[in-house]
């Protein structure tokens, strides 16, 4: 029931930063991604969104963070989280999230900018429950082993997550793996536990918070989460509230983690994550590019298909005129008199595996000058110009070069 509860009014709160003084893979000399931690000390209570903050910008992520829109899943991603003052005015600083005020199911997300991906970690941060802008209950936690900086829906991914009703006086753990996106499967449900049998182990407990009220403010919590291979203990207060096992491959890599939070009102401080791997992430390589060739009818271009690569997108004069899955493209008789330069980039079916590819080397493509477009002082051609008009294109010239963009 309470798996159920959390789903409909989730409230998720999974906080991964990256070091302001370092980027992930700023030292190649590393053997290992270095330890992050974040206080929020070091950015202003301006009182703008932290989307609005450059600074804030260089060490968290999601999709509006780098640059982008809020869009499906991740539709509430702005206008969730400031800096403030703990006490009003002046003093400690926190990482306020309020995405209650939003409405039901307002999912907010945060990750270390760059490539930040561990398998092995122990992460925590200081969380207070508010209750000025709260509904019934909110959660929080952490989203890990992520094939994408994405909604914990929209990707692989597990879940651990401590959720709060405003009118008790304990917090509830919530633990979930969601596989390829979809649906969050709870690991105390009885369906996991037939499903996987002994390879899931699963207990859970919650924790009545000290000196705290129906209705009020929590105290401050101390969230921990430990990930040590197949092994997930979460604790509050170094009160355990999970212990999980879950002994499959479908969770087995370096993935990305996440700050999340859904439904909630909430402060935030004093982020870490402390690498426990003893080896980098593997390189995400880029696809090869596509070797572009002109159509033996001098109207189109063709390339092999690349593995790993779901689409294809064709770039005429540097701005994009499709993308599809077809591996060649037939020019439009739209285009202009005089040379046009055209590349075409794979797109990656799997981000996780492959990034998209650079842009193929450049092949110029030449469209001849109409008779009409070639008369001396404005005059129009013979007659014949207007009937030959889609034909003048048969006399393009195409050639390819050798010139390949960097």
């Amino acid at each position: 029931m309470k798996g159920k509860l959390c789903f409909v009014a989730a409230a998720l709160v999974a906080c991964i930063l990256t070091a302001p003084f370092a980027a992930p893979r700023a030292a190649a000399e590393n053997s290992v991604l270095p330890d992050f931690s974040d206080n929020f000390d070091s950015y202003e209570a301006d009182g703008k969104f932290i989307e609005e903050n450059e600074e804030f910008a260089k060490n968290w992520t999601n999709n509006v963070l780098a640059g982008g829109e809020e869009q499906g899943i991740d539709a509430h991603l702005k206008g969730i989280g400031k800096i403030e003052y703990e006490n009003g005015e002046s003093g400690n600083k926190v990482l306020h999230l309020d995405n209650a005020s939003v409405g039901m199911d307002s999912y907010f997300h945060i990750g270390p900018a760059g490539d930040y991906r561990t398998k092995n970690f122990t992460a925590g941060f200081r969380l207070k429950f508010m209750t000025k802008n709260a509904g019934e209950r909110g959660w929080a936690g952490i989203s890990f082993r992520k094939k994408a900086t994405a909604h914990y829906v929209g990707t692989n991914n597990l879940l651990f997550t401590v959720q709060r009703y405003t009118k008790n006086t304990e917090i509830t753990p919530h633990t979930y793996a969601v596989f390829n996106g979809g649906a969050t499967n709870d690991f105390g449900d009885a369906s996991m536990q037939s499903m996987f049998g002994d390879a899931l182990r699963f207990e859970d407990a919650s924790y009545k918070v000290p000196s705290s009220a129906s209705g009020e403010d929590m105290p401050w919590v101390d969230y921990k989460l430990e990930v040590n291979g197949n092994t997930y203990k979460m604790y509050l207060d170094d009160f355990l509230v999970a212990d999980c096992t879950f002994d499959v491959k479908t969770f087995d890599y370096f993935g990305f983690l996440s700050l999340n939070c859904c439904t909630a009102d909430i402060l935030v401080d004093d982020f870490y994550v402390n690498i426990a791997d003893t080896e980098l992430p593997p390189v995400i390589e880029k696809l090869p590019s596509p070797v572009v060739a002109l159509g033996e009818d001098g109207k189109s271009i063709k390339w092999d298909r690349i593995a790993g690569a779901n689409l294809y997108t064709v770039y005429i004069d540097g701005e994009v005129v499709k993308t599809s899955n077809k591996t060649k493209y037939e020019f439009e008789n739209t285009l202009s008199a005089g040379e046009h330069k055209v590349q075409v980039k794979a797109v990656s079916e799997d981000t996780f595996e492959a990034l998209d590819s650079d842009l193929s080397a450049e092949v110029v493509y030449t469209v001849a000058a109409s008779s009409s477009e070639s008369t001396d002082n404005g005059e129009k051609g013979c007659g014949s110009t207007a009937a030959f008009g889609s034909l003048a294109l048969a006399g393009i010239i195409a050639a390819a070069v050798s010139k390949r963009k960097r």
